[in-house]
């Protein structure tokens, strides 16, 4: 099977009927983790069971260098990677390097989405593991180079904009979970956040910390979050603590516990000749990368915070995978909207090649081809904003075709997909679920989904979307391509 794309982002909750399960339309679906403790699985380690695959959720570099036995790399991502190589057979335990398993368990989760039925987390995750002594496979690190980022123009220390930032504990020093080793990445998760490095502890350092703190205090009402991460180690404690004390510090202070040896500072492409680096994230992804400044700087640091925060404020919600929609999107389509029970049956199959035919017949008219399936949670997501991009600007020359990568076993999940939403734009399924449909369509297209194609009113492809669309993205990119009036 042609897998998709998943892209779920955790909010606040919404109200939802229910969310396609691998294809299976399951109602009040709540996901809730199943546990394996550490004991649990060192016993099935040590009897060299069969049935189990252990999943590590570490970056590449992090895994290869330390990770328990055994154990295969899945790094987490906010999308799932594709396609997805797990077994369904075996019974999956996932684990991660946060206490609390935040990373281990949205894994988790999302798989559930994919049908992966037989899914554990390791309570206390990798954490844990190290707390009770248990073996763990390492390798001594490679000498690297002190460039970080390297082949990355104008980033001279930290991960490059868009980067996804890596679960890597620190020894927490005034923070809420002082005296303890917490992945403030993960606690973060989702939130804006600002994480921040720096090389000394001294006076300059100080002053940028506390014009970090005075940014989240200002912007905290908006879920904003930031942490101080001295990269020194542990010998920063006394110097930190004394630090938030005096200058009333309210973000967490914290060190790398083994200093610039530790595998944070490689994780996330440090550079020891680089005083700091600040790195504005959002969905445990890098937005900007602001690195080695003065305190007569930090603007630079508060206006790429700032944009952050606007952009999140402005950008629609997205509901949980399934047709639960967002407020800013209808939950059921219109009387206008509505087709037929006889017309939902009438859904044909298409071959590669007649993809490029359905938009030489549209000459003259803006085409959007949208690639999509029932089990693929951005796709559901996604299909009430192509609806409603239809509705607005099919009479002023649009042309929308959507073609869904269901098998033939799997009709009546796109007939009830239909039902639900009963688009007005022709459907069709694709004739294979396989490489040589997806590179018949387009050379570069390795399956991902969804995947939307927009051609202009002279049959020439101006875009290719290989992930969820949203209304304004789609509308906009529609709109610039329509003859004026």
């Amino acid at each position: 099977m042609l897998w998709a794309t998943a892209g779920y982002t955790q909010e606040e909750p919404v109200k939802t009927a229910g969310s396609y399960i691998d294809g299976v339309y399951v109602e009040n679906y709540v996901y809730k983790p199943n546990f394996i403790s550490a004991q649990e699985l060192k016993k099935l380690i040590d009897e060299k069971s069969k049935d189990i695959v252990i999943v590590d959720t570490a970056a590449a570099l992090i895994f290869e260098e330390q990770h328990i036995p055994g154990a295969v790399d899945f790094p987490y991502a906010p999308t799932l990677p594709q396609p997805i190589t797990l077994p369904r057979t075996k019974t999956l335990v996932i684990y991660c390097a946060c206490n609390a398993e935040e990373e281990s368990v949205d894994t988790a989760k999302k798989l559930s989405e994919y049908g992966y039925q037989n899914v554990k987390v390791l309570k206390g995750g990798w954490s844990g593991w190290l707390a009770l002594g248990y073996q763990i496979q390492t390798k001594v690190p490679a000498a690297r180079q002190t460039s970080a980022s390297a082949g990355v123009a104008g980033v001279v220390a930290g991960l490059a904009r868009g980067a996804t930032t890596s679960s890597v504990p620190v020894l927490d020093v005034t923070g809420r979970y002082a005296g303890k080793q917490i992945c403030y990445v993960c606690e973060f998760q989702d939130d804006p956040n600002v994480i921040a490095f720096f090389r000394d502890a001294d006076e300059q350092t100080a002053e940028l910390i506390v014009q970090l703190d005075r940014l989240y205090r200002q912007e905290k009402t908006k879920k904003f979050k930031a942490v101080a991460i001295l990269v020194s180690g542990p010998d920063a404690k006394p110097w930190l603590e004394e630090l938030s004390k005096s200058r009333n510090i309210e973000i967490p202070l914290v060190v790398l516990a083994q200093g610039p040896k530790d595998i944070g500072f490689r994780a996330y492409k440090l550079n020891a000749k680089v005083a700091n680096t600040f790195l504005v994230t959002r969905n445990r992804t890098v937005e900007e990368n602001v690195s080695d400044i003065g305190p007569g700087d930090f603007n630079k640091v508060e206006q790429a915070a700032v944009r952050m925060l606007t952009t999140a404020s402005t950008k629609p919600k997205q509901a949980s995978p399934g047709p639960s929609l967002s407020k800013a999107e209808p939950t059921r389509p219109s009387k206008a909207q509505s087709t037929s029970a006889a017309e939902v049956k009438q859904i044909q199959t298409v071959t590669a090649k007649q993809i490029r035919a359905l938009v030489d017949s549209s000459k003259g008219k803006v085409v959007v081809i949208n690639f999509w399936a029932s089990w693929c949670p951005p796709c559901v997501r996604e299909f009430p904003a192509i609806m409603k991009v239809y509705d607005r600007y099919h009479d002023q020359g649009l042309n929308i075709f959507a073609v869904s990568l269901n098998s033939p076993e799997e009709m009546a999940d796109i007939k009830q997909f239909l039902q639900t939403y009963k688009p007005r734009f022709p459907i069709y399924r694709a004739d294979s679920q396989d490489e040589a449909f997806t590179q018949g369509v387009l050379k570069e297209w390795s399956g991902e989904m969804p995947m939307t194609l927009v051609f202009n009113t002279a049959g020439e492809r101006v875009l290719t979307h290989k992930s969820e669309l949203t209304y304004e993205q789609l509308s906009s990119k529609v709109a610039a391509l329509l003859p004026s009036r």
